[in-house]
């Protein structure tokens, strides 16, 4: 009988029953050691890159599917929001990229309030997703979806908003103080819009409901307007009394 290595108890399965360890503890080779320096300095593993991938081509399904209780598989979505944010706001505040609607300069906020600075954009998207879960709790209450199931969703959606917000930013930086600026301004708001609908598209599951499809439009346009908005008009003017 095999006993686990790190308590002791005997092992009657690829687990031990009393302290969770794996059972096919081996020693450390170059392997073993490939897989374990990036999981220990950033936890990667086969989850996030499959949830990388789902978010990529369906990011309304891969949340569903999550909701529904297959969540072994995925890298838990809020973790893929922490991570993308910190590199976003490393990014911009190192290329001096403004952000969308309120126009903020990582890098000038960042000699008056360095902590809010590093922590933008994580608290930019925690906003909408809160404004994004709210009007999908109201709109799509036929749906039944508690408004907690909404947060998951919204956080798997601005995910992928996030990581396309991160693959963008060499063409921000590069398009900046000339004509591409606009072009490329245009490019990822219609990208990302285009993402939140798709998103909704096939969470919903709204292929051939012209009412539900016609519902989805008016709720982003309404999240657009109030984020837009909150922007101008409210942050804006708040961190320039910083």
């Amino acid at each position: 009988m095999v006993s686990c290595k790190n308590c002791g108890e005997k092992l009657f399965g690829n687990f031990c029953s009393h302290c969770g360890q794996k059972a096919d503890i081996h020693r450390i080779n170059w392997h073993h050691l490939a897989h374990s320096i990036p999981h220990a300095l950033f936890h990667v593993d086969s989850g996030i890159l499959f949830t990388l991938k789902e978010l990529a081509l369906r990011p309304g399904h891969a949340a569903f599917d999550f909701l529904s209780g297959k969540r072994k598989p995925y890298y838990h979505p809020v973790f893929i929001l922490i991570l993308v944010s910190g590199l976003c706001s490393v990014l911009y505040a190192a290329w001096h990229i403004p952000t969308f609607f309120a126009s903020v300069r990582l890098d000038v906020l960042e000699h008056g309030s360095p902590m809010l600075a590093h922590k933008f954009f994580a608290l930019r998207v925690a906003f909408m997703i809160m404004i994004c879960s709210v009007g999908d709790f109201f709109i799509f209450r036929k749906q039944g979806y508690y408004f907690p199931e909404l947060i998951i969703f919204n956080c798997f959606v601005f995910g992928g908003i996030m990581i396309m917000q991160l693959l963008l930013a060499p063409l921000r930086f590069l398009g900046m103080d000339s004509a591409w600026e606009t072009i490329f301004f245009v490019l990822q708001i219609t990208l990302q819009i285009g993402y939140c609908f798709w998103g909704r598209y096939q969470f919903f599951k709204a292929a051939g409901k012209t009412r539900l499809m016609v519902q989805i439009l008016c709720a982003i346009a309404l999240y657009v307007l109030l984020i837009a908005l909150t922007g101008m008009f409210i942050v804006k003017p708040f961190l320039k009394a910083l």
